[in-house]
């Protein structure tokens, strides 16, 4: 038996206000991340075409940005 987690996952548009940034800038850096393995930024999951971005995600990358 699986269990579901509640995750919450935010849009590129929430994310970005979240984070006090452009959504643009957020796709960008997830293209770039995509073409060069980089890590700019959040990391995002797919949903067939739809971009979500997982709370928990946004969270470790703004505790990656404090070193």
């Amino acid at each position: 038996m699986t269990t579901a987690t509640a995750e919450k996952f935010l849009t590129t548009d929430e994310a970005a206000a979240l984070l006090n940034l452009r959504p643009g800038l957020l796709r960008e850096w997830h293209y770039l991340d995509k073409q060069d393995g980089g890590s700019r930024g959040p990391k995002p999951r797919k949903f067939g075409r739809l971009v979500r971005y997982p709370v928990s995600a946004i969270d470790a990358w703004l505790a990656a940005q404090d070193h």
